[in-house]
């Protein structure tokens, strides 16, 4: 039973556990804005609004207000 455990250590010990990334972004990927900004859109979604001429922080303002008029 010993060396079941001790090779069950060693496999474990052997993997690499890199943390999750929470907010929604990959590391490797350079989107060119902060999709932390917009929590519940995809990046895809916020290209499209700054493709369509919104700066980012223009669009990061009106998606506060659509987000506090909807909660209120």
């Amino acid at each position: 039973m010993d060396e079941e455990l001790s090779q069950i250590v060693e496999t474990t010990d052997a993997k690499s556990w890199d943390m999750p990334v929470l907010d929604g972004t990959s590391e490797a990927e350079d989107l060119g804005f902060d999709l932390s900004r917009f929590p519940g859109w995809s990046a895809e979604q916020v290209q499209k609004y700054l493709d369509s001429g919104w700066t980012e922080d223009q669009l990061a303002e009106w998606y506060q207000q659509q987000v506090k008029e909807n909660t209120a």
